[in-house]
């Protein structure tokens, strides 16, 4: 018989395992310093194998982003002081067909905060979401349209995607996109490093040397 001391360590042993194996997964061909990426060059489907990136100037489209959030009163609604869990925003290149129509238009109308919202051109041929946990409260979260003039992490797609209804909201502010080839960049994160995969296996072959110990006992 297992001992409820032993089953809770052969799933703490699991759950090690099972982040190891991902962070094994989603760092392997990866380097320390990261592929400096032409967005411009992904948008025309040229992806580096390195999924570990660096994106120059790039332009976000945070009025189609989408998140993650918890209640913070009874309703099931967000609201300003509701808890980002994380948040998706839409990137491209700075001389993307969405930017320079969009540049046309502020000069004819003097600015972009006048530009119609029926003269917005839909967005086409995004290739990237920006994947960020930066922002604690709704109200926090930008808006808009804006230049950054850089952003670092990994794309992530090997181990996780967007949920249903994330796709569906993203589908809906983007219905001319393919949701479901979007790249996901997460920002900030860096590949796992050689040690910590191993001691990570390490603590798992404690783990389950300590897991038959205590079976056998």
């Amino acid at each position: 018989m297992i001992s409820r001391v032993g089953l809770w360590v052969a799933v703490a042993a699991a759950g090690v395992a099972w982040t190891g194996l991902q962070e094994w997964y989603v760092s392997r061909g990866t380097t320390p310093i990261p592929a400096a990426v032409d967005l411009a060059a992904v948008e025309s489907g040229t992806v580096p194998a390195n999924v570990h990136w660096t994106v120059g100037e790039h332009v976000a489209v945070c009025e189609a982003g989408v998140y993650a959030y918890r209640r913070s009163g009874t309703s099931s609604a967000p609201d300003p002081d509701s808890t980002v869990g994380h948040f998706y925003c839409p990137i491209v290149s700075v001389h993307h067909p969405f930017v320079t129509a969009l540049e046309r238009l502020a000069r004819k109308h003097g600015s972009l905060a006048a530009v119609p919202a029926r003269e917005v051109p839909e967005l086409r041929d995004v290739a990237v979401v920006v994947k960020t946990d930066k922002y604690r409260q709704v109200r926090d979260l930008p808006r808009g349209i804006t230049r950054v003039s850089n952003v670092r992490g990994m794309i992530v797609n090997r181990i996780g995607s967007l949920s249903a209804r994330e796709g569906q909201l993203l589908a809906e502010a983007m219905p001319r996109v393919s949701v479901r080839k979007l790249l996901i960049l997460q920002e900030g994160r860096v590949p796992a490093a050689r040690n910590t995969l191993l001691g990570g296996a390490l603590t798992v072959g404690v783990l389950g040397l300590l897991f038959l110990g205590l079976r056998r006992a």
